[in-house]
């Protein structure tokens, strides 16, 4: 009987120090679990760049991005009131002009008030042809892609594969961008 007591004593006092080992697992094992952003990015690497339709906010043709397919795109979620933002348009303009065909800037503002957003653009016009404006207001399309913050780019090669997801402030005018972007596409145009 004295075995059986002491069994269960020992039993019980086991199981009391493991608790305070399993918070212990529990707190060590925070912020592993991939965020929802991580999770959507290990999809579009895996599967390619979700397809989406938009209207261009200055000839209101509908614009989709598969259309594309032919050429280097470059996604870019903004907002006019969004600083670092405004702070990176004049090198990506200048990108888009430096690649011509060989490139597409899909720049897709979050501005929900559209005279915001007209106000801005007029400090950059005239904007590139390859360079156009699209309008996701409601956030629908970044949320798919889970964008968190702004800006926050996607560059897309061949059979809409990501090749790069770019978040924050980037001079994209520079050297090493343009020879960056023309190595994507090159690889593109190599069978003909």
């Amino acid at each position: 009987m004295i075995h059986v007591k002491a069994f269960f004593a020992v039993l019980v006092v086991a199981g009391l120090l493991s608790i305070p080992w399993y918070f212990y697992q529990d707190f060590l094992n925070q912020g592993r679990a991939p965020t929802r952003s991580a999770q959507i990015l290990n999809q579009l690497e895996k599967n390619g760049i979700k397809d989406f339709e938009l209207t261009d906010y200055y000839s209101g043709e509908r614009v989709q991005l598969s259309h594309f397919q032919d050429r280097v795109v470059l996604i870019n979620f903004w907002a006019s009131w969004c600083v670092p933002c405004v702070k990176e348009v004049p090198s990506m303009i200048q990108l888009a002009k430096k690649l011509g065909e060989k490139l597409e800037v899909l720049a897709i503002s979050q501005d929900k008030h559209e005279d915001d957003l007209k106000a801005f653009l007029k400090g950059f016009e005239p904007f590139p042809e390859n360079f156009r404006i699209l309008r996701d207001p409601e956030g629908v399309i970044s949320k798919g892609y889970g964008t968190e913050v702004l800006p926050e780019s996607y560059i897309v090669g061949p059979g809409l594969k990501l090749v790069r997801k770019v978040v924050g402030v980037e001079v994209w005018d520079h050297d090493q961008a343009i020879q960056f972007f023309g190595d994507i596409y090159s690889s593109l145009h190599k069978e003909e």
